[in-house]
């Protein structure tokens, strides 16, 4: 399976697309088409500035929501939370928040996407680059990759 393979849904039993298959069509970006894995790691990438309180409050109500309402579909709270980083990223810091999708990733055993988000942190967010490497040794320890490349990030001392 491709770096990005996972958002390749089984073909539907109908012949209408279904409403994860219209959520993952191409999106459009600052006014230009994308796929939507790409748009989700270049809003990772170039986001980072805060919104006005009201964004934030905004927000914030949304994400609580989404988690209470969705807290059992773990496939459709991983669809909101690309979304929510598609449409601008997060309003607000705070270190929880900006790893959910490698939680949720995590927990849908996506390891590879959870990887790749990952890397995208250690180039955007390196005020949180303990984190990462938490979450890098977490994702490596369960995909039971050479140990070796553990012990690198450790001894690496970021």
């Amino acid at each position: 399976m491709s770096f990005w393979g996972i958002f390749k849904h089984p073909k539907a039993t109908s012949s209408q697309p279904t409403a994860i298959q219209r959520v993952l069509a191409d999106v459009t970006v600052d006014n230009s088409t994308t796929s939507y894995d790409q748009a989700v790691i270049n809003a990772i990438r170039y986001s980072g500035h805060l919104g006005t309180l009201a964004q934030q409050d905004k927000q914030h109500k949304a994400i609580t929501r989404a988690e209470l309402k969705h807290k059992e579909d773990l496939d459709t709270l991983i669809l909101f939370w690309e979304k929510l980083w598609v449409d601008g990223g997060l309003k607000f810091n705070g270190v929880r928040w900006h790893f959910r999708l490698v939680e949720l990733y995590y927990k849908a055993k996506r390891y590879d996407d959870a990887w790749q988000i990952l890397n995208e942190f250690v180039l955007s967010r390196p005020q949180y680059i303990i984190n990462v490497r938490k979450w890098q040794i977490k994702v490596l320890k369960r995909e039971k990759k050479d140990y070796s490349r553990i012990q690198q990030l450790l001894d690496s001392g970021q």
